[in-house]
């Protein structure tokens, strides 16, 4: 388990000990939302599969749930379950000015 002051090894601090400027997201959710907006730039805006998030992202599916059930009550995806345990999650950009 990390202790306070501990430096995350995927989330290094950017210059010796403060977390980098305009982040304090965890490396987690930032790897979720870069494959996301990635994945929207390919292919339009069409929902990702749950499984293929979770390859991409090399989170287990567990994980990535939870941190996507958080994005979810943000607002900033869209994710649909099936009863099968299938899903898909779907970015959410605010509409073009």
């Amino acid at each position: 388990m990390m202790e306070p002051g501990d430096v995350h090894p995927l989330h290094p601090p950017a210059d010796g000990g403060e977390e980098p400027a305009g982040l304090g997201l965890p490396p987690e959710v930032m790897a979720i939302i870069n494959e996301l907006q990635a994945d929207f730039d390919r292919s339009g805006g069409a929902p990702l599969s749950l499984a293929r998030l979770s390859k991409r992202t090399q989170l287990r599916m567990s994980t990535l749930r939870r941190f996507l059930s958080a994005l979810e009550e943000a607002g900033v995806v869209k994710v649909e379950l099936n009863e099968d345990g299938t899903g898909s999650v779907q970015l959410l950009l605010p509409p073009a000015a």
